[in-house]
């Protein structure tokens, strides 16, 4: 498989059931600061991005990572480099970018989950 150039870990998408009791947790606990919500979602921040980390009504299980590239002309590469890998990607529709903060996005699922 050709690596992907990742510049950085951008976010990570938390499902919680007690989405208030977590957002509380982050907040008074952990320190993070709370930016807005979205559809439900939480969004939170470490740092001078918008947002590390987003919580959302569900089950814990339900979570994704984002991931930053150099620029959109890797994304192409990266979404060809997951599908020779085996891993099934689709793009973000319109909602899916909104909730996340982003232009644009493929989506990917491990392999356990697939």
């Amino acid at each position: 498989m050709t690596n992907i150039p990742i510049v950085q870990v951008c976010y990570l998408r938390l499902g919680s059931r007690k989405i208030e009791e977590s957002a509380r947790f982050a907040t008074d606990i952990l320190g993070l600061q709370r930016v807005g919500a979205v559809d439900g979602d939480i969004a939170l921040r470490s740092d001078h991005l918008y947002h590390r980390i987003c919580l959302t009504e569900g089950p814990p299980e339900q979570q994704s990572v984002g991931l930053e590239l150099p620029d959109e002309t890797y994304l192409e590469p990266a979404r060809a480099a997951l599908l020779a890998a085996g891993f099934p990607v689709r793009d973000a529709d319109a909602n899916e970018c909104k909730r996340r903060y982003v232009r644009q996005r493929h989506r990917a699922c491990d392999a356990a989950r697939a």
